[in-house]
C-alpha cells in the first residue's frame, strides 16, 4: 500500500486499523468477546448521538452495538437477510429492510418490533429516514423497482415513485430539502421531488450503482458503482463534479464524514479509500483484514474513525 507520494503506508499513515469485531461462534472464544454476525455484513449506521451502531447481515439479523466498545447490545431477529439498517432521526428507532419485502420499525430501548411497512413485492435492499423524522423511504428489488415513501408517524403510504428499470440498491434523503435520491442496477441515480413529483435522472455510471449519500450540507451527492468509480454530483443541478478512480474493482459503499470534509468508500478490493472534500483529492488507502469485500462504511459521530462491514462477517474500525 502506498500514500499519495507513492511511499509505503505505515502505522502513522492516513488510516490505521484499530479493531475488528465479529468473531464466529466456536470453541476457544472468550465469553466476554462478542461473536457478531455469521454472514456478510451489508449495512452499518451510527446513531444520532454517536453512542450506538446498528449493522445488518445476511444471517437474518440486525445487531445493535456500543459504538465506543464495539460490543453488541442486542440482536434484532428477522426471517430473511437484512440488507439495510439505519437509525431514525430521533435515534430512538431503527429501520431495517429485508428479504421479506417489508421495512420493520424497531424500538431501540426495548428491541421490540413496532411496525412493518409494506407495499413492495419481493426483497428490499435499502431504507432511509428523513432528517426531520417525518418520512421513511425504501427501494424495491427485482420485479418491483419502485421507491416508496411512508409517513413515519402513521405508517401510511405517502408516495410511490416509478422510473427505475432494475433493483434499487440505495435511497438517501437530502438533509435540508424535500428531495430523495435513489440508485439502481439500471446504471442511473434519480432525484425525486417529494413535493412536486418530477425527478431528475443522473447518468454517468456504466453499470450498477450500489450506494448514494448526500454530504451533510446537501451540496454534494456521492455514488458508488460496479464500474469501479465513485462519482460526485452537484445535488442542486445534477451536474457531475468528479469521477474518483483508483481501484480496479467494483465499489459498494460510500459515506461523508459528519463535517463534510472527507469522503470514504469501500468495495471488492477489500480496502477503504478516502478523499478530501471539496477538492476530492485522494487521501489514504488501507486493506481491511479478512481479505473479503467491504460492503458498508460509515464515519463515527466525531468523524475521526470509520466503521466498515463486509464479507468476512465482521465490522472493522479504522482511524485517520
Amino acid at each position: 500500500m502506498t500514500n499519495r507520494s507513492g511511499k509505503p503506508m505505515t502505522r502513522r499513515g492516513w488510516l490505521t486499523i484499530l479493531a475488528a469485531i465479529g468473531l464466529s461462534a466456536g470453541a476457544g472464544v472468550p465469553a466476554d468477546v462478542p461473536r457478531g454476525h455469521q454472514d456478510n455484513v451489508y449495512a452499518v449506521a451510527v446513531s444520532p448521538d454517536g453512542k450506538l451502531l446498528v449493522t445488518g447481515s445476511e444471517d437474518n439479523t440486525a445487531v445493535v452495538w456500543d459504538a465506543a466498545k464495539l460490543t453488541p447490545r442486542r440482536s434484532l431477529e428477522h426471517s430473511s437477510p437484512v440488507y439495510d439498517a439505519v437509525f431514525d432521526a430521533s435515534g430512538k428507532g431503527i429501520l431495517t429492510a429485508d428479504g421479506s419485502g417489508a421495512v420493520t420499525v424497531w424500538e431501540v430501548a426495548s428491541g421490540k418490533s413496532l411496525r412493518r411497512l409494506t407495499g413492495h413485492k419481493g426483497a428490499l435492499h435499502c431504507v432511509a429516514s428523513s432528517a426531520d423524522g417525518k418520512w421513511i423511504a425504501a427501494g424495491g428489488g427485482e420485479g418491483d423497482p419502485t421507491v416508496r415513501v411512508w409517513d413515519a408517524a402513521t405508517g401510511k403510504s405517502a408516495a410511490t415513485f416509478e422510473g427505475h428499470t432494475g433493483p434499487v440498491y440505495s435511497v438517501a434523503f437530502h438533509p435540508t430539502r424535500p428531495v430523495l435520491a435513489s440508485s439502481s442496477s439500471d446504471k442511473t441515480v434519480r432525484l425525486w421531488d417529494l413535493k412536486d413529483g418530477p425527478h431528475r435522472t443522473l447518468r454517468g455510471h456504466t453499470s450498477h450503482v450500489y450506494r448514494c449519500a448526500f454530504s451533510p450540507d446537501g451540496k454534494w451527492l456521492a455514488t458508488a458503482g460496479h464500474d469501479k468509480t465513485v462519482r460526485v454530483w452537484d445535488a442542486a443541478t445534477g451536474a457531475e463534479k468528479a469521477v474518483l478512480k483508483g481501484t480496479k474493482d467494483p465499489v459498494y459503499a460510500v459515506a461523508f464524514s459528519p463535517d463534510g470534509k472527507r469522503l470514504a468508500a469501500g468495495g471488492e478490493d477489500r480496502s477503504v479509500r478516502c478523499w478530501a472534500v471539496p477538492e476530492f483529492v485522494a487521501g489514504g488507502t488501507i486493506e481491511v483484514p479478512g481479505r473479503k469485500p467491504v460492503f458498508a462504511v460509515v464515519f463515527t459521530s466525531h468523524g475521526r474513525q470509520i466503521i466498515a462491514g463486509g464479507g468476512d462477517h465482521k465490522i472493522h474500525r479504522v482511524e485517520e
